[in-house]
């Protein structure tokens, strides 16, 4: 699709954007919004956003050759490309608005969606460790990944964290395109398969058997339930495979404090760790803390500070695995743990719903009993401490 664009050049970085205007008032004073307003960042990218308008993404080539690649192809402008390409093929996509860079570094505006929120964080938040249904969740999901996989474009990327989600509309858009295309020959099968199971196993946490059945079908990874079963199965064996194999890397992150999975919360000399959802939400709020936790909101434990520490780091993998569980939500070293407290409608899980969790957890390698099952109110099938 072509579209003219406006050029602009401004302390000596080059824009191209779609529309007039889109950097006034903030561009001259960039750092201050990256500062006050950043969403994520590491070192070579982080993203923050300007009031309500739109997104940028402020990316730093790394390497010389990635270098030398930025000075003739600005990553920003190759991943602007693909925003339009798939906005032009109908696909659900946050509107890619301009993009521009100076040496090694560049930037890429997209609009900002005023009720979005993560697509994995809504699942985890509002469904996995919440009360909302899955069912219209799950139904317009299944509709969004099909309209992309019909496109025509294959993203290696194809996951829960690239998608947004809309609960105003019910709808999602993707929003992070870099690295999808459009195969000259055409998607292949693996390339479909590949996306498909990206997506159904990144859905394992708060589903049950059968939900997780009928969505293998409906993502047509299996035409029937005894393959979809199947199917299912052989995914959370290689899942494992992949898990334990990262574990020592993963169990080592944990130790050092690693963001992605922990936020440090610092008063005197005193010092908790504050257990993150996947979806990157903290469970507690940090400011909150301590005062949150002298009451009797959590099921607090005192142990020896090496079986504390264990318990911590071994209810990282169980989450990672898929085994949900009452989960600590709070570390304060060297030995206290703050469990999750349970609702008082909690009962033991249902035979069948138990049975699939136990056949689940041996092929995780782990051995539960149905025993040691209960059923929270919104559906939840944990395991007690």
């Amino acid at each position: 699709m072509l579209e003219t664009m406006i050029k602009q050049k401004i302390a000596g970085w080059r824009w191209h954007l779609r529309q007039a205007g889109l950097l006034d008032h903030w561009f001259a004073r960039y750092p201050d919004y990256l500062r006050d307003h950043c969403v994520k960042a590491n070192p070579i990218r982080q993203v923050f956003q300007v009031d309500d308008l739109f997104h940028v993404k402020l990316e730093h080539a790394s390497g010389r050759l990635k270098l030398i690649r930025n000075l003739f192809s600005p990553k920003a402008k190759r991943e602007f490309k693909i925003g339009l390409e798939l906005e032009a093929a109908g696909v659900p996509v946050t509107r890619h608005l301009g993009w521009g860079w100076q040496g090694g570094a560049s930037m890429l505006l997209t609009e900002t969606l005023s009720d979005a929120i993560s697509a994995q964080s809504y699942w985890y938040d509002q469904i996995v460790y919440g009360s909302s249904s899955t069912t219209v969740f799950l139904s317009r999901f299944v509709d969004f990944i099909a309209a992309f996989l019909s496109s025509g474009f294959y993203h290696p990327d194809l996951h829960f964290g690239n998608i947004l989600y809309l609960p105003s509309s019910k709808s999602f858009a993707l929003v992070d395109v870099y690295g999808a295309r459009r195969p000259r020959n055409g998607v292949s099968e693996q390339q479909q398969q590949q996306m498909r199971r990206n997506i159904l196993f990144a859905m394992r946490h708060g589903i049950h058997r059968r939900q997780a059945i009928k969505l293998t079908m409906q993502l047509e990874l299996a035409d029937n339930a005894i393959d979809a079963n199947r199917v299912w199965l052989d995914g959370l064996r290689a899942l494992t495979g992949r898990i334990n194999a990262e574990w020592p890397k993963r169990r080592r992150q944990l130790m050092q404090g690693y963001g992605k999975f922990i936020l440090a919360k610092e008063v005197g000399s005193e010092y908790w760790l504050i257990r993150k959802n996947p979806g990157g939400t903290p469970c507690v709020d940090p400011l909150l803390v301590p005062d949150v936790l002298n009451g009797n909101n959590y099921d607090v434990i005192q142990m020896p500070s090496h079986q504390a520490e264990e318990r911590w780091l071994n209810s990282f993998r169980l989450e990672m695995l898929g085994i949900d569980q009452c989960r600590p939500l709070v570390f304060e070293p060297p030995n206290l743990l703050y469990f999750e407290r349970l609702s008082d409608g909690a009962r033991p899980a249902p035979e069948e719903l138990a049975r699939d969790v136990v056949e689940e957890a041996e092929v995780f390698g782990s051995v539960i009993s149905s025993d040691c099952l209960l059923m929270l109110p919104n559906g939840r099938i944990i395991l007690r401490q």
